[in-house]
């Protein structure tokens, strides 16, 4: 309750005026009144904006959703702990803590794109579990991406992994494999080899051989050498 008392001190005019300026820095003009009194509760202060504009957008706290108004008052609380207001809202409510050190940067999540609170939180979650890992082990994180253990997108779900100098190369999901200078191809599933050169060939299924090399069958029982069946 804001109480204004009139002094001899100042004119009735200025108490007035005093009186309105205090009531709107502990008021505020939001179109949602439980924001405004957050603001008042967490910061001592109006928020900056009117309506559904500025600090009045419901969208910054939790998209849009909390569940009482003590969540809400803690919504907004840590949402100004980064930049963006939504990461620290996730690492509170995920870890009980305020983002540390670099985890306000939003490129450690999903390249700095997502598509929705909760599409944020799992890309945090997808950074916090890739920053366990050593320096040359990656993790797969649901949309088919590899990531480092810095949260950076070595390669997306379209594109290919190409190993320590070059010597092999992945495709997505690890169905393809190129060894060094691509001497042999293996296609997903293991159903096409193609040996140094491409001597030789097998098909999917081992149906056709091809070649002037040696292909031996698996265990050593039969060799077949400039042999072409079909």
């Amino acid at each position: 309750m804001i109480r204004c008392v009139l002094t001899r001190a100042l004119p009735a005019i200025a108490v007035l005026l005093l009186c309105s300026s205090f009531a709107k820095a502990q008021g505020g003009s939001c179109h949602d009144p439980w924001i405004n009194q957050g603001y008042n509760a967490q910061f001592h202060r109006a928020p900056n904006g009117s309506g559904t504009s500025g600090e009045c957008n419901i969208n910054l706290y939790g998209a849009g959703s909390w569940t009482n108004q003590q969540d809400l008052f803690t919504r907004i609380a840590h949402s100004k702990d980064c930049a963006d207001p939504w990461i620290g809202q996730i690492y509170w409510y995920l870890y009980q803590r305020r983002p540390n050190g670099n985890e306000c940067t939003v490129s450690h999540y999903g390249g700095g794109q997502w598509s929705s609170y909760m599409d944020l939180a799992n890309k945090i979650q997808v950074y916090q579990n890739a920053s366990r890992l050593p320096s040359n082990q990656f993790l797969v994180d649901p949309a088919g991406n590899l990531i480092n253990n810095q949260g950076g997108i070595v390669a997306t779900s379209g594109s290919y992994v190409i190993g320590a100098g070059a010597g092999n190369i992945i495709a997505p999901h690890a169905g393809n494999v190129i060894a060094a200078g691509a001497g042999n191809v293996i296609a997903a599933g293991g159903g096409n080899v193609i040996a140094a050169g491409g001597g030789n060939v097998i098909a999917a299924g081992g149906g056709n051989m091809a070649g002037q090399r040696t292909l031996q069958s698996v265990g050593g029982k039969r060799v077949i050498s400039g042999t072409v069946l079909r």
